[in-house]
């Protein structure tokens, strides 16, 4: 089981890359030092929290991609993600399913005796919290026989 609650929240693509450039330099000069994070870098730890990037997905599939990656091809694992209706839910379920079989091949191979995981993706919970509208995609590992 994986559950992914990533930054979804639409923002410009620079806001975000800013940010994991900050701390990406600011990590060299931190390692190995117990000092506390100056103001620049806790400011950028701070918005990777949130900030999703364009439509608030380009962190969404960088996240969904590497949980995927390491999703178990036994039949019934599970991954959980939650996203707000301004990532466009359906399109991140089907954007799932589109890269799972390179994913899964790549990382797992073909399942036992010749079958292949497949994965179905659906909408496992809606709720409103003030003015956003979450859902929780819920993509489920199966298994069907090879078509020769």
């Amino acid at each position: 089981l994986i559950l992914i609650n990533p930054p979804y929240v639409p923002t410009s693509s620079e806001e975000l890359l800013e940010s994991l450039q900050v701390l990406r330099t600011k990590q060299m000069s931190l390692l190995g030092c117990a000092a506390a994070c100056d103001v620049e870098t806790e400011n950028a730890a701070l918005t990777l929290t949130w900030a999703g990037g364009i439509d608030g997905v380009e962190m969404t599939k960088v996240m969904l991609r590497a949980g995927l990656s390491r999703l178990s091809v036994r039949d019934g694992s599970r991954l959980y993600l939650i996203v707000v209706q301004e990532n466009q839910p359906e399109e991140i379920g089907e954007y799932g399913t589109s890269i799972w079989d390179d994913v899964s091949c790549r990382e797992h191979g073909s399942g036992k005796g010749g079958n292949t995981p497949s994965l179905s993706w659906s909408i496992a919970l809606q709720t409103r919290a003030n003015n956003e509208l979450l859902s929780v995609l819920r993509f489920v590992v199966g298994f069907v026989d090879k078509i020769v």
